[in-house]
C-alpha cells in the first residue's frame, strides 16, 4: 500500500474581479456567464449563490450565482499541472484536486480550504492524479486518482476520516477517473487499466463497508486503441445509478447490470449528466445547441435550447430547478426554472386559490400564453408544480413547469412550433389539485 508523504504550503497572491454581462435568450430557460480566460472545466455549487471552479493556473470564485467572479492563483501553479476536481461542503469549506505530469514523472494531490479559498493548507500528496473528490459529510471523503506515467495505467480511491488532513489507500480501478457513494458505506468506482501491448480493461467496483471490501461488478476488454473507457458514474440510491462511457447508460440493480438509454435522441454525442434523483436529470453534450431533460429515468427526454452549440464540462443542481453546466473553459449556462422556458411571474399578489386560465390566444400559430395561480402553501412555503401539454391522444408532448414555485400568478409562452395542427391539452397539477384545459393550433 502506498500513501501520500510529502506536503506543501504556498501563499495566495492577488485577487482580481471580473464581470461579465448575461447573455439572455427570452425564450430560454438557460443564460450563459462569461468566465475568465483561460477557465476551467471542474465546478461546485453549495448554494444558488457561491461556486467555484477550477483550472490549470487560476480558480475562480462567486457570490453571486455566476455574474461575476474573483480569480486567483491556484496553490501551486505550473506547466505540468492540471487542478481536476473541486468539492465544497459549505460557502467556506472545500477541497480541490490537481494531477502533474512531466515526462514519465506523475502524481497529484490535494488541497483543503477553511475561509473560501482565503489560505490553502499543506498540500497532501498521492501517487496519480486527482480526477475526482467527494465528500459525505465534514470529516468522510473519497477521490479518484490515475495516470499514465509511461505506457501503463495506475491510479487508486482514496478515502480520508479527518476531513481531508490525512488520505488513505482503500482500493483501485485501475486508472481511477470517478466514484458515487451514496453514503460513507456504500459506493461505486470506476475506471481502465492496461499498458501498450496487453488488453485494455474497463472496470467497475463497489463497496458497502467504506472502501474495506470491494466487488467487481464490470471486468471488459477491448483491442488497444479502440478502448471506450467509463467516464463517468452517479448513482442516486442503491439500486439506481448511471454510467457514461460512448453513449449513457442506466442500473436498477446496484450496477449489477446496465441497459443503454435512447440511442436515437442521445446518440454518442453524450459528453456529462447529473440527476438529482433517480428520475430527473440533465444531458450535455453535442447536441447542436440543446441540453436534454429526463423526468421519468431516462424513458423519454424533452430538448431544452441553450444559448451556446454544445455542452462539453460537468453538470451540477442544487435542486429540480436550479443548476449549472459548463459549456466550454469559458462559458457558464445557468438555470433557475430547470432548464423550463418562457414563464414570468405576473404578480407578487398572492391568490386564494389554484386556477389554470384558457390560453390565449385560441386557437394560436405557433405561440399562446398560458396563465395560472399559485395560493400560498403550508406555512407560506412553495409549492410543487407540474404544467404539461399533451396531445389528443393523451401523450406527453411537452413538459412546462415541473419544481417548487412561490406562490403568485404565473403565465407561461409556450411556443409549439414543430407540433402539428390538432387539439392539444394542458394540464395544471400542484399536490390534490388538478386542471386541464384544451387549445388548437392552426397552421
Amino acid at each position: 500500500m502506498r500513501k501520500p508523504l510529502q506536503s506543501l504550503w504556498l501563499p495566495l497572491s492577488l485577487v482580481v474581479l471580473f464581470l461579465f454581462p448575461l447573455k439572455s435568450d427570452a425564450q430560454n430557460g438557460w443564460v450563459s456567464f462569461g468566465v475568465p480566460s483561460p477557465g476551467g472545466s471542474a465546478i461546485h455549487f453549495v448554494n444558488s449563490n457561491t461556486g467555484i471552479i477550477v483550472g490549470k493556473f487560476v480558480y475562480y470564485r462567486t457570490t453571486n450565482g455566476g455574474s461575476s467572479w474573483s480569480t486567483d492563483s491556484v496553490p501551486y501553479p505550473h506547466n505540468f499541472n492540471d487542478y481536476n476536481a473541486a468539492f465544497f461542503i459549505n460557502p467556506n469549506t472545500g477541497w480541490i484536486g490537481m494531477s502533474y505530469q512531466a515526462s514519465t514523472l506523475a502524481g497529484g494531490a490535494i488541497y483543503k480550504t477553511t475561509n473560501g479559498g482565503g489560505n490553502w493548507l499543506p498540500a497532501v500528496w498521492t501517487f496519480s492524479g486527482v480526477r475526482a473528490i467527494q465528500f459525505i459529510n465534514d470529516n468522510t471523503g473519497y477521490a479518484a486518482t490515475g495516470s499514465v506515467p509511461m505506457f501503463h495505467t495506475e491510479g487508486a480511491v482514496y478515502k480520508t476520516t479527518n476531513g481531508g488532513s490525512n488520505w488513505e489507500f482503500v482500493g483501485g480501478a485501475g486508472y481511477t477517473v470517478d466514484v458515487s457513494f451514496i453514503n460513507v458505506n456504500t459506493g461505486w468506482a470506476i475506471g481502465f487499466s492496461g499498458d501498450d501491448v496487453s488488453p485494455q480493461i474497463n472496470i467497475m467496483i463497489r463497496t458497502t463497508n467504506g472502501g474495506n471490501n470491494w466487488t467487481t461488478l464490470i471486468q471488459d476488454t477491448s483491442a488497444f486503441g479502440n478502448l471506450n473507457p467509463l467516464k463517468k458514474v452517479d448513482f442516486t440510491d442503491a439500486n439506481t445509478g448511471y454510467l457514461l462511457r460512448d453513449k449513457l447508460y442506466k442500473s436498477t440493480n446496484g450496477g449489477n447490470s446496465w441497459f443503454l438509454l435512447d440511442t436515437n435522441v442521445l446518440g454518442n454525442n453524450v459528453r456529462s449528466f447529473f440527476f438529482v434523483n433517480k428520475d430527473t436529470g440533465w444531458i450535455g453534450g453535442s447536441f447542436g445547441g440543446k441540453i436534454y431533460r429526463t423526468n421519468d429515468g431516462g424513458a423519454s427526454f424533452v430538448s431544452q435550447n441553450i444559448p451556446t452549440a454544445s455542452v462539453f464540462g460537468e453538470i451540477q443542481f442544487l435542486d429540480g430547478l436550479t443548476g449549472w453546466a459548463m459549456a466550454n473553459n469559458t462559458t457558464l449556462l445557468k438555470t433557475g426554472t430547470g432548464g423550463v422556458t418562457g414563464i414570468l411571474n405576473m404578480s407578487s399578489g398572492i391568490p386564494e386559490r389554484y386556477s389554470l386560465h384558457q390560453n390565449y390566444p385560441n386557437p394560436f400559430n405557433p405561440v399562446t400564453r398560458i396563465r395560472f395561480e399559485i395560493p400560498s402553501g403550508v406555512r407560506g412555503e412553495r409549492s410543487e408544480v407540474r404544467l404539461v401539454v399533451y396531445d389528443i391522444a393523451g401523450k406527453e408532448v411537452a413538459e412546462l413547469v415541473n419544481g417548487e414555485l412561490q406562490p403568485g400568478v404565473y403565465e407561461y409562452e409556450f411556443d409549439g412550433t414543430g407540433l402539428g395542427s390538432g387539439v392539444y391539452l394542458y394540464k395544471l397539477q400542484s399536490g390534490e389539485f388538478s386542471e386541464t384545459r384544451r387549445m388548437v393550433m392552426v397552421k
